[in-house]
């Protein structure tokens, strides 16, 4: 893939990723990041929400790419 990891602060992250990849990059870090985690006995999954856009101002969510022109996921 080609993205580049911008910036991480707390809990977010940016990623910059060229236009015809936005699915991809985001599937794939949706998935990295909603791995099941088992702590102490328990395993949970902690939900992520993952918006693209062009510059901090024009974010929106992204829906598994029904929106953005691609295949669902």
């Amino acid at each position: 893939m080609g993205y580049k990891l911008l910036l991480q602060v707390h809990d977010s992250i940016a990623i910059e990723t060229p236009t015809t990849q936005v699915n991809e990059t985001a599937r794939a870090l949706r998935d990295a990041m909603t791995c099941p985690l088992t702590i102490h006995g328990r395993t949970m999954t902690i939900p992520v929400d993952i918006q693209i856009g062009s510059n901090w101002g024009e974010l929106t969510e992204w829906t598994g790419g029904r929106d953005e022109g691609g295949a669902g996921a």
